[in-house]
């Protein structure tokens, strides 16, 4: 049983995850956990967490709400994680569902909509893989699935969010509410 729960309400659980960080982007717990996006950084910045320990999400599902989503050129991410992820991102206003097998795959997507996508759900059953949402965390509506394309026997969560290039105000991410049923 995958056994991971986070508010993110009080300091940084350290025995569940470890910051990933580009050392300029910020990465705080006021509550919930928000990625403070730089402003004109050049090149690719990236912050968030990681899990520490892996987890078997075979039969299991993880979600996790997006509160606040940066400007439409930056990235918002949740993802399992192994030496290859499938994921969910937000992305100049869609809402791309991915893999990575060495590049980064968009499989499909949707515009981005911050109602109904407000919380977003991986799901793993019977050797099947579900990309869902909720606007209300209750209630979920399939976006897209598939056979297992990765190995969910030992995965990490990460949640993330970062910029490919310089821009003047790319925000910041917030995320809430994770969750491992």
């Amino acid at each position: 049983m995958p056994g991971l729960v986070d508010n993110f309400n009080g300091a940084m659980n350290t025995t569940l995850w470890e910051k990933i960080a580009d050392p300029n982007v910020g990465v705080s717990q006021p509550g919930r956990l928000e990625v403070a996006l730089v402003p004109n950084r050049a090149g690719t910045a990236y912050g968030g967490y990681g899990t520490l320990a892996t987890r078997d999400f075979r039969e299991h599902c993880v979600y996790v709400t997006f509160v606040t989503v940066p400007t439409a050129s930056s990235d918002m991410t949740m993802q399992f994680v192994t030496s290859t992820s499938v994921g969910f991102n937000v992305r100049d206003g869609k809402l791309v569902v991915y893999s990575t097998t060495g590049n980064y795959t968009p499989i499909t997507s949707v515009t981005y909509d911050p109602v109904a996508h407000h919380v977003l759900r991986l799901r793993e059953t019977g050797g099947m893989l579900y990309w869902e949402t909720s606007s209300d965390g209750a209630t979920f509506a399939g976006i897209y699935s598939e056979r297992d394309r990765i190995d969910l026997s030992s995965i990490g969560i990460r949640l993330f969010a970062g910029t490919f290039a310089a821009q003047a105000n790319p925000g910041t991410a917030v995320f809430d509410d994770l969750d491992t049923p």
